[in-house]
């Protein structure tokens, strides 16, 4: 994506954070991050568009959830697939992310 080398185990750790828990609270890591270790511009804008998206644990059971009610006969394929759309959504946030680190 570009993030400079010494800021990789940051952006990672914030990533992970935004997959596992959700976006709102990676970014309140994002900001705290900022107050003690600052990254660098550059480092920032590739984290603020990496944590950008819907594509965590939680959202794959909205999406089973709501899917689910809507075609209740089609609950196992909407729990088979939800994975996969949740990995595809993430990896196209850490596409335009990667756009991102060109463009800046």
């Amino acid at each position: 994506m570009g993030v400079p080398r010494h800021e990789i185990l940051t952006v990672s750790r914030l990533i992970a954070t935004k997959l596992i828990s959700n976006e709102f609270v990676a970014y309140l890591a994002l900001t705290s991050a900022q107050k003690t270790n600052p990254l660098s511009p550059r480092g920032y804008v590739i984290a603020s568009y990496a944590l950008c998206g819907f594509a965590n644990l939680a959202s794959v059971g909205i999406q089973i959830g709501v899917l689910g009610a809507l075609a209740p006969s089609k609950g196992k394929v909407i729990a088979r697939l939800a994975p996969s759309a949740m990995l595809c959504g993430f990896i196209s946030t850490m596409q335009a992310a990667g756009i991102a680190g060109m463009l800046v």
